[in-house]
């Protein structure tokens, strides 16, 4: 581990001597100045996990900044350290929103959104990479009921990735998961969000199908009248999600919500585990020291 920290701060050190030459003028861009800085402090922080989410952040900041070829270099760093990690260095949610928000950040920095183009010959092949990463560690889930948390943050990506019909094929593999979800009132909260998501890509069969994987037709009529009322007009593609509280694994339920009771009144309570950036990297998520 000693070896791979100085290996880590090498590469932050280098990747300074590579931009350095584009600030030699007393005009220098100081903003631009303290991100350089700033990267290669990131790269002498001691622990793997903080030092990935640091990079994380400058590369953020460096996207916002306007530096994407600065962005795409220290995500490439970020990149590393995650690849060399270990189970002791990440836990799952962790490492799961490690490679979704790699592939985030990528995304952000090898795209121009306001002309939507990619602005580099290698495309979107970097967020690619890193979404195939996620995508190939929540298969390796089990039980596979435990994907059913991940997916539809997983999808989001997908979607902003390679578009909604590869999407919507990832939310219906993940109402099977969650049909595994023993607790009757978890399983259909499940269902219904992952059928609102299909709803607003306008795969109006699927999101049928799901809720019909319910066998209560009652519930499926108030689940789909609940989320008229919610969702009139345009319905937003998986709105930001609240995270589920969690006391004793992915979805504990509280003693009242254990008996088993359908749950035919629509709620706005979320389903599933937020992996993206904002919600497990970015500097206002981190409790102050």
């Amino acid at each position: 581990m000693y070896c791979q920290h100085l290996v880590s701060l090498a590469i932050a050190m280098a990747l300074m001597g590579l931009v350095a030459c584009e600030s030699t003028t007393p005009q220098a861009d100081y903003t631009k100045e303290l991100l350089r800085v700033a990267t290669a402090e990131a790269g002498q922080i001691p622990a793997v996990k903080d030092r990935f989410r640091r990079y994380l952040n400058v590369a953020d900041a460096q996207i916002e900044n306007g530096e994407r070829i600065e962005a795409r270099q220290t995500l490439d760093v970020a990149e590393a350290e995650l690849r060399s990690s270990t189970p002791e260095d990440f836990d799952r949610h962790t490492c799961l929103a490690g490679w979704v928000s790699l592939s985030e950040l990528y995304s952000n920095a090898y795209r121009d959104y306001e002309h939507d183009i990619w602005v580099s010959v290698d495309n979107n092949a970097h967020a690619k990479a890193a979404l195939k990463q996620a995508i190939d560690m929540l298969h390796s889930i089990q039980p596979e009921s435990l994907r059913a948390y991940f997916i539809r943050s997983i999808a989001r990506q997908i979607r902003e990735i390679s578009g909604e019909t590869d999407a919507c094929k990832a939310l219906v593999e993940g109402a099977g998961w969650a049909g595994q979800i023993q607790n009757l009132r978890e399983r259909q909260r499940a269902y219904r969000h992952i059928a609102c998501d299909l709803f607003a890509c306008q795969d109006v069969s699927d999101a049928r199908d799901v809720l019909r994987r319910d066998p209560d037709p009652a519930w499926r009529t108030d689940t789909l009248v609940g989320l008229t009322m919610n969702y009139r007009g345009q319905v937003p593609f998986l709105r930001q999600f609240t995270p589920i509280m969690v006391t004793n694994g992915p979805g504990a339920l509280s003693p009242s919500e254990k008996s088993g009771t359908p749950d035919t009144r629509p709620s706005e309570d979320d389903f599933g585990t937020p992996l993206d950036y904002r919600s497990n990297f970015a500097p206002e998520q981190q409790p102050r020291q």
